[in-house]
């Protein structure tokens, strides 16, 4: 994740061969290894996404949420590049956490806008 935080695919995929020739595994192998954990996103239409992300209500929420989860999921909030949107995903094993978390996100942001 170093090189790539959201969704490039061709730099996914381009990494995930790097990662298939390095370790010699098919790409069956390295895909058990894998755990699949349950993801939600909202979208929140705001006027100004910079002053939403630069907020720093919002990032504090964010941090905050971020230790709750505790390393066993992640928080990604980020403006839309096409539409006047914040977007906010999270990821984890608990979905009734996970919808409480993006509620509480989506609640601050439209607070801000």
């Amino acid at each position: 994740m170093d090189h790539n935080t959201t969704g490039d695919g061709i730099i996914t995929a381009l990494q995930l061969l790097a990662v298939m020739k390095e370790s010699g595994q098919s790409l069956e192998k390295l895909a058990g290894q894998m755990e699949c954990l349950p993801q939600l996103l909202e979208n929140v239409r705001v006027a100004d996404k910079n002053m939403v992300m630069n907020s720093p209500s919002l990032v504090r929420a964010i941090e905050k949420e971020e230790k709750k989860l505790g390393g066993s999921g992640r928080i990604l909030v980020r403006p839309s590049g096409t539409e006047p949107l914040v977007r906010v995903m999270a990821e984890g094993r608990n979905i009734d956490e996970l919808k409480e978390i993006v509620g509480r996100l989506t609640n601050i942001i439209q607070e801000i806008k």
